[in-house]
């Protein structure tokens, strides 16, 4: 799919700058783009599959089949319990099929181009550029009975290509999700988004194919247990003063050692008696008045 792609793009550059469709250029240009970035992504995965022992290597250098292949080297991980090849093999077919279609829709673009069917005079204007690009009309009235059938699947092609494109899409993220899981489980969520916005998965995977995989569930459980190293040794460097129970003794937080309490204090000084001359606290007034 990605040859699709930049093949879509330099067809948009070339529209822009020349005023006119050029679309074998296009196929050039988009064919040594897309050369680049799949040597990349066939070297990492057969490295990856090689440290692995992985079987079938050969499918790293086959276009589509290098698409299921890429969850044949992450099956260490699943998408929800689902199998990652599984996934990966959906993935590839759906690929196969779209590149089925946009192959049909080039043969059946030029086989009404030969016939003189399409206008490509006409022009309009991108907003987003600020440029007028070259918009192609197909002359219908004026189109072969013969090709009919392109007719129809001009008219119709986004709809099998909008189905096939979501299917595509929703599998290779899933794929890739295990994928990165397995070799940049640290950054496999920047690296999934990254693949699926810019074609640029070719460039990420022979990125991580020195990476030792790994499962994710391992991987955060070795990062549960750094950070708890790493807050062990903090408690033990910092060392809480109040570890020690100030009321352990039953006694009051503040009181220095080696002196009497303050309930001590009350009990042992206590105040003298005005009236000690009298008589003993234990003398009763009334003693005179008793027989």
């Amino acid at each position: 799919m990605d040859f699709f792609e930049y093949t879509s793009a330099a067809d948009t550059v070339i529209r822009t700058f020349s005023g006119r469709i050029n679309l074998p250029l296009a196929f050039i240009v988009g064919g040594l783009c897309f050369a680049v970035v799949y040597i990349f992504m066939s070297i990492g995965l057969f490295t990856i599959a090689k440290r692995g022992g992985y079987k079938w290597k050969w499918m790293a250098f086959v276009p589509v089949l290098n698409t299921f292949y890429i969850g044949v080297c992450g099956q260490k991980n699943k998408f929800f319990k689902i199998d990652a090849r599984i996934i990966s093999l959906i993935a590839a077919i759906a690929e196969l099929l779209l590149c089925v279609l946009y192959i049909l829709y080039y043969i059946s673009f030029a086989s009404i181009d030969a016939a003189g069917c399409i206008d490509l005079t006409k022009s309009i204007y991108d907003p987003d550029m600020g440029i007028y690009q070259v918009d192609p009309e197909l002359i219908i009235e004026s189109v072969p009975a013969n090709l009919n059938w392109a007719v129809w699947y001009i008219k119709y092609r986004s709809i099998f290509i909008g189905i096939l494109n979501v299917v595509y899409g929703l599998a290779l993220i899933a794929t890739l999700i295990c994928f990165f899981q397995t070799y940049a489980a640290r950054r496999y969520f920047i690296f999934t988004i990254a693949s699926i916005f810019f074609p640029v998965q070719g460039i990420l995977i022979f990125a991580v194919r020195n990476n030792k995989g790994m499962k994710y569930a391992d991987y955060i459980r070795a990062a549960q247990e750094k950070a708890y190293r790493q807050y062990r040794d903090q408690q033990s460097f910092y060392q809480n003063p109040y570890n020690q129970n100030p009321y352990s003794n039953n006694r009051p937080p503040y009181e220095s050692d080696g002196q009497p309490s303050q309930t001590e204090r009350q009990q042992t000084s206590q105040p003298d008696d005005p009236f000690s001359e009298f008589g003993g606290k234990n003398d009763d007034p009334f003693d005179e008045f008793k027989n």
